[in-house]
Order: structure tokens, then sequence, then C-alpha cells
């Protein structure tokens, strides 16, 4: 069964903390990252990300169980760039007829990669942290956002879960 509640510890120091300055605290994280095409960038921001969990109350596994579908998005971008990219340059690691992977194609795959992990990672760290009750109040509160909006996006943080359950129940059916 899927929880809607917070995963964080309810005492850790960063898990307390306003929603809307968790949000935009990964934002503005994330948003750095979009303009690097270095893997080593990302993988400095994976490494700060990973350093500070436990700061905000969530356990490392449970942090893997979270993001499971990050993993796919890797593997995709890994197919995608190996079969499809324009620059082959560097050593040919593996020439089987139209499939031609080189160091050059894995190094810009290993830099997409880890870009959409760091980019990802704080996203999902805030929001295993933040009860969608709170972060509805802080919307309205200090972000001044139209009590619509933050009514929109109470009904959405709280029915993502029940939609996996829903997606569960529809597979159990067939």
């Amino acid at each position: 069964m899927i929880s809607i509640e917070p995963v964080a510890a309810p005492d850790a120091p960063l898990a307390r903390r306003n929603p809307v300055a968790k949000v935009a605290a990964a934002l503005a994280f994330s948003f750095i990252l979009l303009a690097t095409l270095d893997p080593v960038a990302p993988a400095i921001a994976i490494a700060l990300e990973l350093a500070v969990l436990p700061l905000f109350g969530i356990r490392y596994r449970v942090l893997a169980r979270r993001a499971w579908p990050l993993l796919l998005s890797a593997a995709g971008i890994l197919v995608t760039l190996v079969l499809f990219a324009a620059d082959r340059s560097g050593r040919v690691l593996l020439d089987a007829g139209p499939v031609l992977v080189s160091t050059g194609v894995l190094l810009t795959a290993l830099g997409l990669v880890l870009r959409v992990f760091a980019v990802a990672l704080p996203g999902v760290i805030v929001f295993a942290t933040t009860d969608p009750t709170d972060l509805a109040d802080a919307l309205i509160q200090n972000a001044k956002a139209p009590a619509r909006f933050a009514i929109g996006a109470l009904a959405a943080f709280r029915l993502v879960p029940l939609l996996g359950q829903e997606w569960q129940m529809i597979s159990m059916a067939r």
C-alpha cells in the first residue's frame, strides 16, 4: 500500500522547514544544473544531495524506493543516445552494424543521466518530506498563490499516490 504521508523523521532539521522555501531551494539548485553538459558538476551535486539527505530525515533505502522511475529514465537515455547520437567521436568500443558505441557517446550519456538524477533528486526529497496540507497553506500564506491554485496543488499532491494504487488494482484485475 502506498502512503501519502511524508516519510521523513518529524524531528529532522530540514524536514520541518517551510514547504515553499524547500521547493524554492530545490528549484534554484536544479536550475543551475540545467546549463551544464559535463558529468562532473551533476556528480558533485548528487554527492551533495546524498550528503544532506540525513538532515531531511530520509533513509537512503526510502529514497531509492521513491526514485526508482529515475533508473528507467536513465536506461532510456542510455539506449536512445547509443542508437541515435550524432556525435560518434572517441574510441569505438562496439561496432555492430547500425549500432556504433564510442567513448564520446558514453560520456555524453553519462553526463545526461547524472544531470537527470541531479535535477530530479531535490524534488523527490522535498516532496517526500512535505505534508500536502502544509504545502497548500504555505503556498497561500508565503507565496501569495491564489487559493484555487493551492487547493489544486493539494488535490494533486494527495491523488498521485492514489493513482498508483488504482493502477495496481487495474493490473490485478486483468
